[in-house]
């Protein structure tokens, strides 16, 4: 970040959009350790509950389009002439268009509203790009992917009357809409002059201005203007195919070959992860300011023409950090201006470790991200002599996620998608020799760690029916429909009789069932997906894992107990309050057992099972706070990249207490960095845009449940000089299996 004599530097608190102004005259001297003060009224302002600011109760059903329901069989071709290599639509192969369409969605909301749903998120409906022919594949664009026309509907899909039709009808039902956005590219249009698609690195390649001057798009990622660049000299040149290509995409920037990194094709590592073509789909140029205005009114089109609700956002970590940074804050902002309060967004950051996600959700400024490591823990602790701890292991990373405004709980859950495939054939494919009974059994602990846990839970169509499917991709694409597809009408539904050549929209059918009783429990309780989630009791090896769901407005504690083990176990649970009478929520009964004098439940838990208890009142009100201070600190030490700052209080956690961790950059004034409801109190600070050698002081206020305040000692460490580099680096580890190449786009 360049610095000037009147510097406004915004600095990111763990993602906590936090905005600094000061100038370098006004921050402390380098190497001053003093303590900045902390008056109990700056206490009481800054000290705030665990946020819930974006949707943290959402039931989400994930559907393809395409595969849902056939509502009207006139739009099948898109209105596009010829056959399938033209219009892309063959009810007989699972890579093309099978007939599913908005229509059919609309005519069966109440089946997924039945399913204890309050949202749906669908696959982009926007006008597509209809077949791309590969020299050893052919696809249809069904996935809706492909997009040529950002701005409009595809006519697989349904008219843009249409779909605001359906949104209006979902609403109604109290059905929130969640549409697929995508900003990383467009269809596959240009060509390559040289006809060559190996990528071409930025080292041997540089971009150049107009005037010869290599430059590197990063260093204008943020500002207002961009170096002017010619088509010859891009590393390679674009060219179009046929003369329509040259309006074939909508709005009109997207025309522009110069708003196209132009690189080749992506090898999914290094710089080409964001400037490489994703499996030759072309790489839009997202530092550019023209296209970053571009696609903030594309999205804002969204809300404004069709009153979406929300956005799941693809291929979220090969776009720039930079571009969502701007994007999405002032996209949610438009939100808010038409009603929207609790606009909801979600990206797509295919990895299995928190570390590389949460970087994305934090420094992206987008709110939420999809749970890779919670659909990889579940499936890891169903599959044979797992340990649950696995639970436990997942659940200890979620401070990685808080923020002032944001936190594990807004994430976007699931066990089965579109992309990895269904958790039944993974669960099938880990354990082979089990009958079909385990697999319900396992499928019932996977589904309800899913509702019962933080975040808001997604379920994948046609899991509700018992598919099963045969691995990624196409494989987990099957019709609700009677399909055409050999392989698809072919398969036997898990639970039942019945099989893919049959319309299947059974509300009676095992799944559809089993879900539908977790969801209810949800929906009548909401403190299980809200209230604050503390780790109670873990068992070495197989066995049980046990949390508490408490509220932080009614104070009412739940228990959740998960026995991954073939075998009954008894626990001893601790929970907040002795003497407490707990009733059995889930499964559905009456069991009622009380607390001891050391606040311990005693309770069995069935074998491969999950267990609810509700307490029959609220957590006794606490009359005093416990003392709190900072751990794990050394005063003056070097802060170089994300920085986690951690508390210990005296009865940790013992009265349902909250700690908000507060920062004085500088002499800047005190602000929030985050607020941890989870006794292992702790936040992740982030330098990056603070000059090196300004001074942070941290310090944590804890709040216990009756209001009481009391603040920790501050602490003092020192911004680092590669703070401002390193933070703006995502850590990477993304296994070959969650690699796009894999994914079928």
């Amino acid at each position: 970040m360049s610095k000037s004599a009147n510097l406004t530097a915004a600095f990111a608190l763990t993602g906590a959009l936090v905005v600094a102004s000061w100038s370098p005259a006004a921050q402390a001297a380098p190497g001053d350790l003093t303590v900045a003060s902390l008056s109990a009224s700056q206490a009481k302002a800054l000290a705030a509950s665990s946020a819930r600011n974006q949707e943290t109760a959402l039931n989400m059903y994930s559907v393809m389009t395409d595969r849902f329901a056939n509502g009207d069989p006139s739009n099948d071709t898109g209105g596009i002439s010829g056959g399938p290599l033209q219009h892309g639509f063959d009810a007989t192969k699972k890579q093309f268009y099978n007939g599913g369409d908005i229509k059919g969605l609309t005519d069966k909301l109440d089946y997924i509203k039945g399913l204890g749903m309050n949202a749906i998120w669908i696959t982009p409906p926007y006008e597509n790009d209809p077949v791309q022919i590969l020299p050893n594949y052919t696809s249809a664009s069904y996935h809706g992917y492909w997009i040529t026309g950002f701005d409009t509907m595809d006519k697989h899909v349904g008219t843009p009357a249409e779909v605001k039709t359906f949104i209006a009808a979902a609403h109604k039902k109290g059905l929130k809409v969640i549409f697929d956005v995508v900003a990383n590219h467009t269809a596959d249009v240009f060509d390559y002059a040289q006809q060559e698609y190996t990528y071409r690195a930025s080292d041997q390649y540089p971009y150049k201005d107009v005037n010869g001057n290599a430059f590197n798009p990063h260093d204008f990622a943020t500002s207002s203007q961009f170096p002017q660049m010619k088509v010859e000299d891009m590393p390679y040149t674009p060219v179009q195919r046929q003369a329509s290509d040259a309006t074939k995409r909508s709005p009109a920037f997207l025309n522009d070959a110069l708003n196209y990194h132009n690189r080749g094709d992506s090898t999914f590592a290094g710089e080409s992860s964001q400037w490489g073509d994703f499996i030759g789909l072309d790489d839009v140029f997202t530092e550019k300011p023209a296209v970053v205005n571009g696609f903030k009114d594309i999205f804002k089109g969204y809300i404004k023409n069709y009153g979406v609700d929300g956005f799941r956002i693809d291929t979220y970590k090969h776009v720039n950090i930079e571009f969502w940074q701007q994007v999405m804050p002032d996209v949610e902002r438009y939100a808010h201006t038409q009603g929207k309060k609790n606009f909801y967004v979600f990206g797509e950051v295919a990895s299995p470790t928190a570390e590389e996600v949460s970087w994305w959700s934090t420094k992206g400024r987008s709110g939420s991200m999809l749970d890779f490591a919670f659909q990889g823990a579940i499936r890891k602790l169903l599959a044979e002599n797992a340990p649950v701890s696995t639970l436990a292991d997942l659940f200890a990373q979620d401070d990685l996620y808080t923020t002032k405004d944001f936190n594990a709980y807004n994430l976007a859950t699931f066990v089965s998608n579109h992309d990895m495939g269904r958790m039944a054939n993974m669960l099938r494919v880990d354990t082979p020799e089990q009958p079909d009974w385990a697999l319900l059994r396992r499928l019932n602990v996977a589904n309800a760690v899913l509702f019962f846990s933080r975040g808001n839970p997604i379920v994948y169509y046609g899991d509700e029916q018992g598919f099963v499917g045969n691995g990624n991709d196409t494989g987990a694409r099957e019709s609700l429909f009677a399909s055409k597809v050999p392989e698809y009408a072919e398969e036997t539904l898990l639970g039942t009789d019945r099989t893919g050549a049959q319309d299947n929209y059974g509300t009676n059918v095992p799944m559809y069932r089993q879900i539908q009783r977790i969801a209810d429990v949800v929906n009548a309780n909401p403190a299980l997906k809200n209230g604050a989630q503390v780790t109670r009791h873990v068992d070495e090896g197989q066995g049980v894992f046990a949390m508490s769901r408490t509220d932080a407005g009614k104070g009412v504690e739940y228990v959740v107990a998960v026995n991954n083990g073939w075998t009954d176990k008894q626990v001893d649970i601790p929970t907040y309050s002795a003497n407490m009478a707990f009733t059995q929520l889930y499964p559905a009964g009456s069991q009622t057992l009380y607390t001891d004098l050391n606040k311990r439940l005693s309770l069995t838990v069935p074998a491969m099972s999950v267990t609810v208890f509700k307490a029959a009142k609220a957590v006794a009100k606490s009359s005093s706070a416990p003392s709190v201070e900072l751990t794990g600190m050394t005063p003056g030490a070097t802060i170089t990249d994300r920085w986690q700052v951690q508390a210990r209080t005296s009865n940790q956690g013992g009265s349902n207490d909250q700690v908000t961790f507060v920062a004085k950059v500088g002499n800047a004034a005190w602000a929030s960095i985050g607020t941890d409801d989870n006794p292992q109190w702790s936040v992740w600070f982030d330098p990056s845009g603070i000059a090196p050698g300004t001074p942070v002081t941290f310090r944590a206020i804890v709040t216990d449940n009756n209001g009481h305040r009391r603040v920790s000692d501050g602490i003092v460490q020192v911004v680092g000089e590669t703070a401002s580099v390193k933070a703006q680096q995502a850590p990477v580890d993304t296994p070959e299996s969650l690699q796009p190449q894999q994914r079928g786009r």
